[in-house]
């Protein structure tokens, strides 16, 4: 007599959602990457606006070359200057708002986590309690095998002494 598990489709549901949790899992390990190559990316960019800034600071009065600076030269410049720190600024929103991206990443990933250790344990029980119960089914059967052939020991026992 085989053993039928009665939660079979249970388990095998179980087992289907852990599955899909473990590729929910992957996603957001490869998008939380993406997220924080984005940020690098982001900063470096911030940090090459930063050096153009301060470029900028430090040639704003130097007239380079030996030459008189003048008034026009100077609002140029000063112009420039502006404009790149209004990019620093705008960098510094988007470096923001990355590591906002990478926070919600990471918080994603952690409930992906969560939720495949909650399913795996769920597994976990359903396997445990299959295997307790395919156990009791095996002693039962060994049991109800074990009388049957003491009822027919019984009765050969019984049909031999009428015998004798």
């Amino acid at each position: 007599m085989t053993f039928k598990y009665r939660l079979d489709p249970l388990l095998n549901q179980k087992n289907q959602v852990k599955q899909d949790a473990e590729q929910s899992l992957a996603a957001r390990s490869r998008e939380l990457t993406e997220e924080e190559k984005r940020l690098a990316e982001v900063k470096q960019h911030e940090a090459e606006l930063l050096g153009l800034k301060e470029k900028a600071k430090n040639g704003l009065l130097n007239p380079g070359g030996g030459k008189q600076i003048t008034g026009e030269e100077i609002r140029r410049r000063l112009d420039y200057l502006r404009g790149v720190d209004h990019d620093v600024e705008a960098a510094r929103g988007e470096v923001f708002a990355q590591k906002q991206a990478v926070d919600e990443s990471q918080e994603k990933l952690i409930q992906a986590r969560q939720f495949l250790a909650e399913c795996a344990r769920e597994v976990e029980v359903l396997e445990k309690h299959r295997d307790k119960a395919e156990a009791r089914h095996d002693q039962q059967v060994e049991r109800k095998e074990a009388n049957e052939l003491d009822e027919i020991g019984a009765h050969l026992f019984i049909s031999k002494r009428r015998l004798t």
